[in-house]
């Protein structure tokens, strides 16, 4: 990153329509600021840019809905699953121990303006729809990842174990936050969003073919009939 200033982030947002998309640096954000910063999902000059932008929309009439684009899940991952992926693939997600503060941190700046119905993001090779609720206040979640074949958890062992304990062994709560999938899919995929002529606010995932292979056929299967949850 040499010659980029400290806190320099790619924060920008977008109005489509009556959808006001904000997209969130959690990746070149962090990496910048050096391994002597206090761990965090971004710096404070970023957030302080979020809190700017949806308080603008929030006065603003001609935005109806705000959909939160994030690389990486802010609601999916318990602290000790989290502590997995960075042992792992020193990936830190938003539920590990050290990033907790910081994630219920920025979803109450998200969830203080209520058009903030969406959250979307990816990095995990699958497809999950999920709606995550604290105190009655609710918002969707989509998790979209994988348009090619070996960029899926059907595909890779190692992925598809770590995926299926997170979203069907573990607990789905972080610091008060409960979520629960609606929809899964470790195949391809591909999320999508729009707004119909009555200004609704419409999401889902366009899914792939399951591989037809035994290993991909039982991977699936598996996914969407186990629900135990310990």
């Amino acid at each position: 990153h040499m010659g980029l200033p400290p806190h320099f982030h790619v924060l920008f947002a977008r109005q489509v329509g009556s959808l006001g998309l904000l997209f969130l640096d959690t990746r070149l954000d962090r990496a910048l600021a050096g391994l002597e910063a206090q761990p965090s999902l971004m710096s404070l000059q970023q957030l302080e840019a979020v809190k700017q932008h949806l308080s603008a929309w929030a006065e603003d009439d001609t935005v109806a809905h705000v959909a939160v684009v994030s690389s990486l899940p802010l609601l999916m991952h318990t602290d000790w699953a989290a502590e997995i992926a960075y042992q792992f693939d020193g990936e830190q997600y938003s539920g590990h121990a050290m990033l907790q503060n910081a994630t219920v941190q920025l979803l109450q700046c998200l969830m203080e303006v209520p058009k903030t119905k969406l959250l979307v993001s990816g990095d995990m090779h699958l497809f999950a729809q999920a709606r995550a609720c604290l105190k009655g206040r609710c918002v969707h979640s989509v998790v979209t990842s994988g348009m090619t074949r070996g960029a899926t958890s059907l595909n890779d062992f190692k992925l598809y174990a770590y995926h299926f304990i997170v979203t069907r062994l573990t607990s789905q709560s972080i610091e008060g936050w409960r979520w629960s999938f609606q929809e899964l899919f470790f195949g391809r995929n591909y999320a999508w969003i729009q707004t119909n002529a009555d200004g609704e606010l419409l999401f889902g995932g366009t899914l792939g073919p399951v591989p037809a292979t035994v290993a991909g056929r039982v991977g699936h299967f598996l996914v969407t009939q186990f629900h135990a949850v310990l």
